[in-house]
């Protein structure tokens, strides 16, 4: 039987962490207990959702949505035991899968890649008019900056500016500020 490793596999050290994870999981090493299990998999299973919409408008692929979720999901499980409760536990996630989304799409700047967003749209589950109109939108969005989609992505949210400010770090002007261009220029392309 011959075994086909998919290219992000090659990246420098994912075999390493994908195997150190599962060891940590199945095992149930390093703090890795029932509690923690637990209280992972429920956070997965309230804010998986959330995480899915997040990687989604930072994917290009189909195989880039796997690869964002799946590294949202092995940094979560490593940091989920250092939450602190500072914010919100759904401000900390945003927090954590923009990071890792930026980070990735910042290594993919590297890279000369091609963007293939049709691929994504057989993930959403509704009819065609809506299909297209979902992919032209992203596609709109696709062309602001990655500070800018952030934003404009947790304001479709409907998060507050007060969130949005938390989770970016932005100030709450600078938001709305942010925002109103966001929405300014996504007009002008879709209106094109």
């Amino acid at each position: 039987m011959m075994i086909t490793i998919p290219a992000y596999a090659a990246r420098p050290g994912f075999l390493r962490r994908l195997l150190a994870f599962f060891a940590e999981v199945l095992t149930g090493s390093d703090g890795a207990d029932a509690t923690r299990r637990q209280k992972y998999t429920e956070t997965v299973k309230c804010y998986g959702g959330l995480i899915e919409r997040v990687c989604f408008g930072y994917a290009a692929t189909a195989m880039d949505f796997d690869d964002l979720k799946q590294d949202v999901l092995m940094n979560l499980w490593t940091s989920l035991p250092g939450f602190k409760g500072d914010c919100s536990l759904k401000t900390w996630i945003y927090r954590l899968t923009l990071n890792v989304c930026v980070s990735t799409l910042r290594k993919s700047y590297r890279r000369v890649t091609t963007v293939q967003l049709s691929e994504l749209y057989d993930l959403v589950d509704n009819d065609a008019e809506q299909r297209v109109a979902i992919r032209e939108m992203h596609e709109a969005i696709a062309t602001l900056n990655p500070l800018d989609k952030a934003v404009i992505m947790l304001w479709l949210e409907e998060e507050s500016y007060d969130d949005i400010s938390t989770i970016t770090g932005l100030s709450r002007a600078n938001v709305a500020t942010r925002i109103h261009r966001a929405k300014g220029r996504l007009k002008s392309i879709m209106t094109k």
